[in-house]
């Protein structure tokens, strides 16, 4: 994403950190470590865009639960 969008700032998080080649990188991306159980204060009303990927392992039943809510109006219903 970050080469495709030059223009835009990605940041990745994670609880552990990642093996990778920084060369590789492209210079509006960065990574964090970081656990979205404990809250994410220092990203409220900062983002444009969520992707998460690959979370239900590392993420609590209740916080799935309170996602699930609020994404609900914006299922598609089939």
């Amino acid at each position: 994403m970050a080469s495709k969008y030059p223009h835009v700032e990605i940041i990745g998080t994670d609880l552990a950190p990642g093996i990778m080649n920084e060369k590789d990188v492209p210079t509006n991306c960065r990574f964090e470590l970081d656990d979205v159980n404990r809250g994410m204060p220092h990203f409220y009303d900062q983002m444009d865009l969520v992707h998460m990927r690959s979370v239900g392992a590392g993420v609590s039943p209740l916080l799935i639960l309170c996602i699930s809510h609020l994404l609900r109006p914006f299922a598609l219903i089939a």
